[in-house]
């Protein structure tokens, strides 16, 4: 058994796929969370379609979540909305839609939202409390938007009525939540968006003042060890003393050489290294920056490498080109140490979730803020998302495992962006703010505006509850009063009448009050009326009894008279039907009776001439008694037509058609007027009696000379109009009359169209043709009762239908009978 009709189930799979769409496309409100439209739907289907449908929708929207914002536990609370809605819905329709919904967050969504978004979700309490809020104010909201576009759609179709009640209520709530909603979420996104941008100009102004600071301090370093090599380039020489003085003049400076063109050291200080060993004499070839600096002849600053003098530590190098006649001879190499560098970016990483690292370009670190980043380490990030902002900021969200939330996701955010440098941007400093450190401020105002506005929706139901039932319980007391009255309306006196504080509510009140007091007044009026109405009516039964005895005599009287009146129009209809009849006989006995007088005549002339014998005395005798033949079958076939037998025969009516045009055919042919048999159904016509073929699909039943006296009718009219149409237009046609019969057969029915070029009959005389005793002919011509007949024969004794047809010229008729006959048997 379904649960509900197949032809419905397309609606409902496009209501969930827009329910599917609504949970991922939905409107973004704060912190990363959208209100969702799923939940609309299921609740639309539910109201719609009922309680089975309702729950197979909101499963499959809600599971939708799962993939989308990872809330499998989405499925449980949006589910169970639907279960319980719907439950206690279907028992008790008098509880506001809407009202029930509110009662389910308050007491069941609410508690098992923050349950699962705290220990499932593994969410902060913040967090937990705006998602439980968050779903709570979208849920309800979107079974108020559902319950009114139901109510829309059921009033539009006159199908469910409301309470008034439920009416108010909802849409007081639509007007009070509509606004603080808007509100909020106004608010909202505008509070987010100046926070994320506080951040992101933030981490604008700490990338520019730490860029400032490093080319700062690189400036300073490449104006020293440009200088010498400068003066290693014009001077040749340097003694070890200026190596000595300029590498104990700063800091920052651990080591400071020359070095050939063949990357051999040739000068450094100090002279030995930390491990006492020579500083004179390593190669140096191996150097990346090397090539960079030939082909540039510029200072370069060097790829985090490991020393060759003492212990193996990640060092940097600022290289400065030695040249001789403008050609490469070597280079003056500065080797820092990264502690000037660590101050500057740890300086700039006091902020919370600040992180800085500084790296070269083949991607390694040099010196970094963050905990987990060595020297020479290679930076990357963990699998996740980037999406390139204004002015080079870059988001990256990390791809967390799928039970968590987008809101988990969001604060695992991180800004970020790249700058270079150095002169040539052989360096690249990486600025990065975690947007967790300000998870607990976000959190914190986003949940406190949730719960005002929570507390506003609940607020708002509860007054629209209250307004609704202040306004609407005078209705209440009415519909009381009113049940009361249909009891005993003579109580209107004892009545309380209720007062409202409505005008238009009171008014009603006095109007009730009014008519009920009418109502009494006038009950009394008929109570007093009818004490004399019993005395009335006896009398007027007596009357009516008197009338009755009449009426049966005088019914009688009348059937009889109709009877009698019915049998006389038959008996004018036969005779008019004879008079055509004899008039056909008189015509089919002209020949005969020359041909007679012709052979009586020829008799006299042959014995005058003496040619009278045996021989042609039978001649002449077989020629009259063939001639006698015809005449006697004229009157056999007269008799018949007129055979008051009407016992039920399958007859093939395109043949009976052609038995009367037989009789009829010396007059037609006199007149001038052809007929054509035309099967429709083979393709076949017909234009003598003779050659018609009997068809199977056109056989019928019913009294076949009655169906004749229809077809007589027919071609009689036929006749007399195309003999009227001459007489009209004072001459002879040009063209032959015709009467044409079309014979098809149309879903078991047979069908004959009869139609001709007479006179043809007015568009305003078309419903009187078959009136009894209308006629079109001259006064004397007609009785007016044949075509009245014929329809009765047709429909009352072949269950068929005469009707007038169209016709370009003349008039038609079509006659509509069921093929193989009427499911009768005996005589009609």
């Amino acid at each position: 058994m379904e649960f509900f009709p197949m032809k419905k189930v397309p609606v409902i799979v496009a209501l969930i796929a827009v329910g599917l769409a609504g949970n991922y496309f939905g409107y973004p409100a704060f912190i990363n969370a959208d209100y969702l439209f799923g939940s609309f739907f299921s609740m639309l289907v539910l109201q719609v379609f009922g309680f089975i449908p309702g729950i197979i929708a909101a499963f499959i929207i809600s599971a939708g979540t799962f993939f989308t914002a990872y809330h499998p536990y989405s499925l449980l609370v949006l589910v169970g909305e639907v279960v319980v809605v719907g439950w206690l819905y279907s028992r008790n329709k008098g509880f506001a839609f809407v009202f029930m919904d509110t009662l389910y967050w308050l007491i069941i969504g609410m508690p098992v939202g923050y349950l699962c978004s705290r220990f499932s979700l593994d969410l902060d309490s913040s967090l937990s409390f705006i998602f439980m809020f968050k779903q709570a104010i979208n849920g309800i909201c979107n079974a108020l938007m559902a319950r009114l576009l139901f109510m829309f759609l059921q009033v539009r179709g006159r199908d469910y009525m409301f309470p008034l009640r439920e009416v108010i209520f909802n849409f007081l709530a639509l007007f009070m939540l509509i606004p603080s909603f808007v509100i909020f979420t106004y608010e909202s996104r505008r509070d987010f968006n100046q926070f994320d941008r506080g951040i992101r100009q933030a981490l604008l102004g700490e990338s520019r003042q730490t860029v400032n600071s490093l080319n700062l301090w690189l400036h300073e370093k490449i104006i020293k060890v440009n200088s010498l090599a400068w003066r290693k380039t014009h001077y040749k020489e340097v003694s070890q003393d200026n190596l000595d003085a300029i590498r104990e003049s700063d800091f920052d400076l651990s080591m400071i050489g020359f070095i050939d063109k063949n990357a051999m050291s040739t000068a450094f200080s100090p002279v030995v290294d930390d491990l006492g060993a020579s500083t004179i004499g390593l190669d140096f070839s191996d150097r990346q920056y090397l090539v960079e600096l030939k082909r540039t002849l510029q200072p370069q600053l060097s790829e985090v490498v490991l020393s060759k003098f003492g212990e193996p530590d990640p060092i940097v190098v600022l290289a400065a080109p030695v040249l001789a006649d403008g050609i490469y001879d070597g280079y003056v190499a500065g080797i820092f140490n990264i502690i000037q560098i660590r101050q500057i970016l740890t300086l700039a990483a006091s902020d919370d979730g600040l992180d800085l690292t500084l790296i070269d370009k083949n991607g390694l670190v040099i010196v970094s803020t963050h905990q987990t980043l060595s020297i020479m380490a290679p930076f990357a990030r963990s699998a996740g998302e980037q999406q390139a902002l204004a002015d080079g900021l870059v988001q990256w969200t990390p791809d967390l495992p799928r039970l968590n939330s987008l809101y988990e996701r969001w604060w695992n955010t991180v800004y970020f962006i790249e700058s270079e440098v150095g002169n040539h941007g052989e360096w690249t400093l990486i600025v990065e703010q975690s947007v967790a450190p300000y998870r607990m401020e976000l959190t914190g105002m986003y949940a406190n505006q949730l719960e005002i506005v929570f507390v506003i929706l609940i607020l708002t139901m509860i007054f629209a509850r209250l307004i609704s039932r202040n306004i609407l319980g005078s209705f209440g007391q009415l519909h009381d009063i009113s049940i009361q009255l249909q009891h005993d309306v003579t109580s209107v006196d004892q009545v309380v009448w209720p007062k409202s504080m409505v005008s238009e509510v009171d008014y009603l009140i006095g109007t009730v009050k009014d008519i009920a007091t009418l109502l009494v007044s006038k009950i009394r009026e008929v109570i007093s009326v009818n004490e004399n109405l019993e005395t009335r009516i006896a009398k007027r039964t007596r009357q009516l009894a008197e009338l009755n005895s009449n009426l049966e005599t005088q019914v009688k009287e009348e059937v009889e008279r109709r009877h009698k009146q019915e049998q006389f129009l038959v008996q004018q209809a036969k005779l008019a039907a004879m008079g055509e009849m004899l008039g056909a006989i008189a015509h089919q006995w002209r020949q005969p009776l020359n041909t007679l007088g012709l052979c009586v005549q020829n008799i006299k002339d042959a014995y005058r001439f003496g040619e009278l014998d045996q021989g042609y005395l039978d001649a002449t005798v077989d020629q009259s008694m063939a001639q006698i033949a015809q005449m006697s079958k004229t009157i056999d076939d007269f008799r018949d037509f007129f055979r008051k037998d009407k016992n039920i025969t399958r007859f093939d009516a395109m043949a009976v058609v052609g038995e009367v045009l037989s009789l009829f055919s010396p007059q037609l042919r006199v007149h001038d007027i052809r007929f054509v048999l035309s099967c429709l159904t083979h393709q076949r016509s017909f234009d003598r009696v003779e050659d018609i073929v009997l068809c199977p699909e056109k056989e019928m039943e019913g009294s076949k000379n009655e169906f004749k006296h229809v077809i007589l009718n027919l071609i009689s009219n036929a006749k007399d109009a195309i003999c009227e149409r001459r007489g009209v237009e004072g001459k002879l046609f040009s063209e032959s009359g015709y009467i044409i019969f079309d014979f098809s057969t149309v879903e078991k029915e047979i069908v004959i169209t009869v139609r001709d070029n007479g006179v043809g009959i007015s568009a305003q005389l078309r419903d009187r043709v078959f009136e009894p005793y209308f006629t079109t002919k001259k006064p004397g011509c007609g009785t007016g009762i044949g075509m009245y007949l014929a329809k009765i024969i047709i429909e009352e004794h072949f269950h068929g239908k005469l009707t007038v047809g169209e016709s370009e010229q003349g008039a038609a008729f079509v006659i509509t009978v069921p093929a193989g006959g009427i499911e009768t048997q005996g005589k009609l």
